[in-house]
């Protein structure tokens, strides 16, 4: 079973562009480009709902837009190895909380 990982922020700036932002605070962030203009971005952050089988991610991807196997294999392993889609753990998911006071001016982070 495949998913979203959920440490990544996913913020669309059109339908063949969004801003991957790893954590709410954090500094880094890349965007990934849809170059091609295929349409397979929208539908894999948006539209579909995880966690799913590949096989079915496949499927359709398959049915919504006109892109051969081969195309739909790259996408996903490139997703897959950039660690955008990720395999479902039944780990808890660790909050982090971080904390901004002004009394003693001090930023302290916590991880639960």
């Amino acid at each position: 079973m495949l998913m979203l990982n959920e440490e990544i922020l996913f913020i669309r700036v059109n339908k063949y562009e969004y801003l991957l932002k790893k954590g709410t605070i954090s500094n880094y962030s890349f965007n990934i480009i849809d170059e091609d203009r295929l349409g397979f971005l929208t539908l894999l952050f948006e539209e579909l709902d995880y966690p799913m089988e590949e096989q079915d991610i496949q499927s359709v991807l398959q049915q919504e837009l006109t892109i051969s196997e081969e195309q739909i294999s790259d996408i996903l392993t490139q997703l897959r190895d950039s660690d955008i889609l990720v395999a479902k753990s039944n780990k808890k998911k660790r909050n982090n909380l971080c904390t901004y006071t002004i009394k003693n001016q001090r930023t302290s982070y916590k991880k639960n």
